[in-house]
């Protein structure tokens, strides 16, 4: 069976077009273009050669520009934006689905191939055929007007299945019956069922399933059954064999899905364990089970009632196990899926498999677990999810250790960031009270008192001249080290005192950092009440009116 399942698997990458190129062009730009630049004022010598280390890596800041692009991306509803921007033949795509706007698709949808490689759809075609869940289904990414956070969107053709209220019923007992596992971190939450014909008025309602959106994520088929694509859909490279330190990963990972979804009495059924239903970052090698509810809402047994008999519901979970076997093969030979071959045992083992393990082939111990799964849809010794764990425990070991150092080293990343944040605090007190126009406050306010030992603070901070010796003498003084020194020592009151000096250098004063934070938080402070004692005072004069 689960060689069964490994051969369906390669007959529908073998049919699939290579593709979509445009977001993965569209991202690469984008990575591109955030590179940070080199700045002289980030290397030099002493403490500003230390900058660097303050802010996150430059790595993981494209990173999240890529993600933060992949939200916002949005599909032109206009033909004649389709034709402006070159993607002549491409689908155009609703404004909103129900309370879900700017709309993306996150998967080949059936029509005309663009230029960029990736494939449009006019409304009403129903999408593409998905060999997993055999229904023609549509994937969008959209952001909901109700809370503002990304979902991802799935569509099934509602000329295959017609959205009644029973099956609306299903779907949304589907939802509650996942909810506790919505959080799992190899499960892709399940959030909401509803029914809508808002991508294609003229057509039958569809029923719709809304899951997280995770941005950066591609599925395992594009990952690594799929050629990349460069521009204009040229092929950049043949498809290369999945190392095995890769697939105990993903191994790991999907059996810890498989347990928690076995000990809740449910089922991922083998349409999720289809290497387009598995997401993967290839950032972190991190996978996630997507898909999950919809196979059993259409089939109106969200809670497996229909298996309620012990050997019912073991059997399926068996097949979980065999799907999970069926989707490592696949992957153990992605060349050869990629060439049109169906995967099996024999070619595993018989073929040299360059790059995947010391001379070349998979270990034996690998080999003997992929038996094991493969054989567990029929009888075999491999019966559950916790045996799968058990045997798996020194891999487990090792993918905890990865792990670990990944929550590690973003919390050494997130830490630089809040200790940023801490400055921007400072930074915008100053920014409210260093020469504040007369409109709102006495004119002479921010040129007395506090207010202009912060205004000579100001200059210190951002307005100094590259003194002589220094490669930019008589220049503008761009050192980042001094400036964040300074806002360290003034956010916690340091006795360390500053000469600060007038713009036309005729007077000078002397302050340590403890008065000058003082001085911060009086005038802001003092700001705060004025805002207030405006706000007040208008209230009252709209109650007389």
């Amino acid at each position: 069976a689960g060689q069964r399942h490994a051969a369906a698997v390669a007959a529908a990458v073998a049919a699939t077009p290579p593709g979509p190129g445009l977001r993965a062009q569209q991202l690469a730009h984008l990575q591109g273009a955030v590179q940070r630049p080199h700045e002289p004022h980030m290397a030099g010598p002493g403490r500003m050669n230390l900058m660097g280390g303050r802010f996150a890596s430059d790595t993981l800041r494209q990173q999240m520009a890529a993600n933060a692009y992949a939200v916002q991306a949005q599909w032109p509803s206009d033909p004649i934006e389709l034709e402006l921007a070159g993607w002549t033949g491409c689908g155009t795509l609703p404004p909103r689905i129900a309370n879900y706007h700017t709309l993306y698709p996150l998967e080949e949808i059936d029509g005309v191939t663009s230029s960029s490689g990736f494939e449009g759809s006019a409304p009403g075609s129903g999408g593409a055929f998905s060999t997993a869940l055999g229904l023609r289904t549509i994937a969008l990414k959209g952001i909901s007007a109700q809370d503002g956070q990304p979902y991802m969107l799935r569509r099934i053709d509602g000329r295959q299945v017609v959205a009644s209220m029973d099956v609306l019923a299903s779907a949304r007992q589907a939802v509650d019956v996942w909810a506790p596992l919505a959080h799992h971190p190899a499960i892709v939450g399940l959030r909401r069922a509803f029914v809508t014909s808002d991508y294609d008025p003229q057509a039958q309602p569809a029923l719709c399933f809304a899951y997280d959106f995770l941005p950066g994520h591609v599925s395992l088929a594009t990952h690594h059954l799929t050629p990349a694509m460069g521009p204009n859909s040229m092929m950049m490279g043949s498809v290369q064999p999945v190392p095995e330190s890769t697939l105990w990963r993903y191994v790991v990972q999907l059996a810890g899905a498989l347990r928690a979804v076995h000990s809740a009495g449910l089922a991922l059924r083998p349409a999720c364990l289809h290497p387009t239903k598995v997401l993967v970052d290839p950032s972190t090698g991190r996978v996630h089970v997507t898909s999950v509810g919809i196979v059993d809402a259409i089939a109106g047994d969200p809670t497996l009632v229909a298996e309620h008999a012990e050997d019912g519901a073991h059997q399926a979970h068996r097949a979980d196990l065999s799907a999970l076997g069926g989707l490592l093969l696949s992957l153990a030979c992605a060349s050869h899926v990629a060439a049109g071959h169906q995967p099996s045992m024999d070619l595993l083992a018989n073929s040299g498999m360059a790059g995947a393990g010391p001379g070349g082939r998979y270990s034996p111990e690998f080999v003997r677990l992929l038996g094991a799964l493969l054989a567990a849809g029929e009888g075999g010794p491999l019966g559950s999810a916790r045996q799968l764990a058990s045997a798996l425990a020194e891999r487990s070991m090792a993918e905890c250790e990865v792990q670990a150092a990944s929550q590690d080293f973003h919390l050494a990343e997130l830490a630089k960031e809040v200790e940023n944040g801490r400055l921007l605090r400072i930074l915008i007190k100053l920014g409210f009270v260093n020469e504040r126009p007369g409109k709102d406050v006495d004119g002479s306010w921010s040129e007395t008192g506090d207010r202009y030992l912060l205004k000579l603070f100001r200059d210190f901070l951002f307005h100094q001249t590259a003194p002589p010796g220094h490669e930019a003498e008589g220049g503008p003084l761009m050192d980042w080290g001094h400036v964040i020194e300074s806002l360290n020592k003034l956010d916690a009151g340091a006795l360390e005192r500053v000469m600060l000096l007038t713009r036309d250098e005729s007077s000078m004063l002397v302050a340590s950092y403890g008065d000058l934070k003082r001085c911060v938080e009086s005038s802001y402070a003092d700001l705060q009440g004025q805002a207030a004692a405006a706000a007040a005072r208008n209230r009252a004069m709209g109650a007389s009116l």
